[in-house]
């Protein structure tokens, strides 16, 4: 577990500088880590995040990883239940942010504004791997968006998305051919 928890943050970390780290040491990964965690206060928040979901809540580091998070939450209006959440999570900018999903793939890149959730049915989307969604838009429903999407600002998205698609408002004006080079 402590092995995941860890490769989850060099994910992370290399979603935030746009740079593979899988190469250096483990040393060197730990502290760039420490540098993000200063340096990006939304980092930090992941840090705990991530803590929180890793760690036993009956723990003393579990239940203070779940204040951290409660706090920094509230702090900077985001809101993100115990989801399974895949490395490469990248929070470009903080407020309004709510993200309530079945599971979340690797590489997730959000923005300001983003909501993922209900539509009154109780059934939340599923989000796969290589997934962008811009400011203010709305994924909702029990839905399946594709890998390698990317939803426009202010789209609101209640059906399901196709691999390779870009979607603005509630069109898919891109599909790319995975077999075309």
């Amino acid at each position: 577990m402590k092995n995941e928890f860890f490769n989850t943050l060099v994910l992370d970390a290399s979603a935030r500088i746009k740079k593979d780290l899988s190469s250096l040491s483990v040393n060197k990964k730990k502290k760039i880590i420490r540098k993000l965690r200063k340096k990006y206060k939304l980092f930090n928040f992941q840090y705990y995040l991530r803590l929180k979901y890793f760690t036993s809540p009956k723990s003393i580091l579990g239940l203070f990883a779940r204040v951290m998070v409660r706090r920094l939450e509230n702090k900077y209006s985001i809101n993100i239940p115990n989801i399974p959440i895949g490395g490469g999570l990248h929070i470009v900018h903080a407020g309004n942010i709510f993200l309530n999903a079945e599971s979340i793939g690797e590489n997730f890149t959000c923005y300001q504004g983003v909501t993922l959730g209900t539509s009154g049915n109780g059934r939340v989307p599923t989000i796969k791997s290589n997934v962008t969604c811009y400011t203010n838009s709305v994924v909702c429903g029990d839905i399946v968006v594709g890998d390698n999407v990317r939803i426009g600002a202010n789209a609101f998205v209640n059906f399901d998305v196709k691999d390779n698609s870009t979607v603005i408002n509630q069109c898919i004006v891109k599909e790319k051919d995975s077999e075309k080079v």
